[in-house]
């Protein structure tokens, strides 16, 4: 299960459109039950032992070789190929910003308006600059006032197809969302998803989960040149062998598959779900053809709304159908898109043409006013196009075919009453291990209790490090903290390199003073990854505090080359400095942290301008935040 802020991720892609449809309405399969005899955790068994800190960390790799690339079928596909290029499945994925079409991505920021996020009381703008980009950040007083601004460049653009537009700025080896996006059906600015409740600021990290629907295979993760868009070989599989023998069998055709499985070529994206990535595998590593639940189990909402509809459900909205159901063996995404041509500007008479092939239009049961009003057009009254649920400015077409839809409710739901895998909402056998996936996808999906009683229920059977963390966050819940060290530790003997359970495990170790012990979990996870902020900062307030200082600032200097430091490092800096270095890093701390008391009334004393005595009384309510919560409460 993926560390880090679990935020609402800028996934813009290509709408699906039409399907047919049948009168015959079919019940929604049964959500999977939890087992019969709910037990406590108190009946979890652990079986420990040592964890060997000593052995090599395992360095993955991925076997590229089989890819040959987009460019390669150009020579033989010409038309395709440049059918293709035009499709916003095509033209998604991230890009730097130098690259993109200067005249037009200069004419968004120069239009760029104020963008507000009043629960965090920060304002947003894009500008530009000659050729550069940024974002600037206001900070806002009690009183409205602008306090202070600071600028965020933009280096590079997740484009979205005719969708929108989301920005990022490189730091170090990563790259980090911005807070607002453009939105090109609204023709305005407006804040990224991530921040429409909380505001992570310009602290999240892209990650491959998002990037691996917008973007092919890469090597060297998040590094430039990334592939801009989504190209040949995601739907046919690597084809180098196919390019050398132009043998049909050496690549795959979508169409040659069978129905369901050519419906998970487009699934694997087109889905709005609570996905768990099976043990071993990779975010890119779907090969067309392939069980989707074998790869990824893609978790669906129950019960199904029929009046609201998320911006990648595409595919889960299709199978509900009635139409769907009638034809499981036959209907896919295909019955009505061609994959290589944009259908984008399609008149709507063209949408009919699907559903015609199995309707006549004088079935049509709805009064002739009411047709005529629609144009006679089967997809405007039965497949409605409206604000989805997670993105209000994007409208979509609802792919749930329905014979009397209601009109959409874009309002959020905040979590389902239950989930099911997709195997099992497209009548296929639930495959193994189900039990441990769905626990992880309960504990996202914020079904708690569902998430603790399949959790314990699976590690008797199909353990896993998933499922442990999932046990560790639950005794944490119930302040069972060494309980929680245990469940961490079974999850390091299935796989020692695991980040959750390292960071999981080496805080909860330092906790209970158990310092060695943490200190090799540390050490393990700074191996993995030598810019891990978290390990970084967690591990230099623990020197601190034992009386190492030059240790702590060495592995906060660290943290702050990185670019990614929270106000903990800067705090850290500003301990070991005097004068004006000091007054730096506390500045450094404030921008992370604005509203910390022990940062706000450091720099009041510090600051010789009286900027800081005049601000304070603007700034608002103060509080003890991360910046310098850990210097005066025990490490967490």
């Amino acid at each position: 299960m993926a560390r880090g802020i679990v935020v609402v991720r800028t996934a813009i892609v290509v709408a699906l459109a039409a399907a047919g449809c049948r009168q015959r309405e079919k019940p929604t399969p049964a959500p999977v039950k939890p087992p019969a005899h709910v037990e406590p955790l108190d009946t979890v068994q652990f079986q420990l032992r040592p964890l060997d800190w000593a052995r090599p960390v395992h360095a993955p790799s991925r076997d590229l070789s089989g890819y040959a690339g987009s460019l390669a079928c150009k020579p033989c596909h010409e038309q395709i190929y440049a059918t293709y290029a035009k499709h916003s499945m095509a033209r998604t994925g991230m890009r730097a910003i130098g690259t993109v079409d200067q005249a037009w991505i200069g004419k968004l920021f120069d239009a760029g308006t104020e963008v507000k996020h009043a629960r965090s009381g920060f304002t947003y703008r894009a500008l530009r600059r000659g050729k550069s980009y940024f974002v600037t950040e206001t900070l806002l007083g009690s009183d409205g006032s602008a306090l202070a601004t600071w600028e965020e460049p933009v280096t590079h653009v997740f484009s979205a197809g005719s969708y929108g537009l989301a920005l990022f700025s490189r730091r170090g080896d990563r790259l980090m969302h911005l807070p607002i996006d453009y939105y090109a059906q609204a023709g305005h600015w407006d804040l990224d998803p991530m921040a429409f409740n909380g505001n992570p600021r310009t602290n999240v990290a892209l990650d491959t989960y998002c990037i691996s629907c917008h973007s092919d295979d890469v090597e060297k993760r998040f590094a430039d040149p990334l592939p801009g868009g989504v190209g040949c070989e995601r739907c046919h599989g690597p084809s180098k062998k196919h390019i050398d023998s132009l043998k049909k069998e050496d690549t795959v055709n979508p169409k040659r598959l069978a129905a369901r499985r050519q419906l998970e070529v487009c699934a694997e994206c087109h889905q709005s779900t609570f996905p768990v990535l099976r043990e071993g595998r990779d975010h890119f590593g779907f090969r067309p053809g392939e069980v989707l639940d074998g790869f990824r189990v893609s978790f669906l909402g129950e019960p199904a709304e029929p009046d609201r509809v998320k911006l990648l459900a595409h595919a889960e909205r299709l199978v509900r159908s009635a139409c769907w159901r009638g034809a499981p063996d036959k209907m896919t995404c295909t019955t009505c898109h061609d994959p290589h041509v944009s259908s984008i500007d399609e008149p709507e008479a063209w949408w009919d043409k699907p559903c015609l092939q199995c309707h006549q239009r004088a079935s049509c049961t709805d009064t002739a006013e009411h047709r005529a009003a629609a144009g006679d057009h089967c997809v405007r009254c039965h497949m409605r196009r409206g604000a989805t649920a997670n993105l209000p400015l994007v409208a979509i077409t609802d792919h749930w075919i329905q014979k009397q839809p209601p009109p959409i409710n874009p309002a959020l739901v905040e979590k389902p009453h239950a989930i099911v895998p997709w195997s099992q909402q497209i009548g296929e056998p639930v495959t193994d291990g189900m039990t441990g996936l769905a626990a992880v996808a309960n504990a996202d999906a914020g079904l708690t209790d569902e998430a603790e009683r399949l959790a314990i229920a699976a590690v008797r059977d199909t353990p896993t490090p998933q499922v442990w963390n999932v046990l560790a966050n639950a005794f944490l819940a119930h302040h069972r903290e060494p309980d929680a060290g245990r469940a961490y530790q079974q999850a390091l003997q299935l796989d020692l390199d695991d980040e959750t359970a390292l960071l999981g495990y080496a805080r909860v170790m330092l906790d209970a003073g158990r310092i060695a012990d943490a200190r090799s979990a540390f050490d393990r996870l700074l191996a993995i990854d030598p810019a891990d902020v978290a390990a970084l900062e967690t591990l230099g307030i623990q020197l601190e505090r034992s009386g190492d200082r030059a240790g702590a600032v060495e592995l906060f200097r660290r943290a702050a080359a990185t670019g990614r430091a929270t106000g903990i490092t800067y705090v850290g800096l500003s301990a070991a400095t005097d004068g004006a270095e000091k007054q730096a890093w506390l500045e450094k701390a404030w921008r992370a942290e604005p509203r910390d008391r022990w940062v706000v009334e450091s720099l009041r004393r510090l600051d010789r301008s009286g900027k800081f005595e005049q601000m304070a009384s603007k700034i608002g309510p103060l509080s003890t935040t991360l910046a310098s919560s850990w210097l005066q409460k025990p490490t967490r």
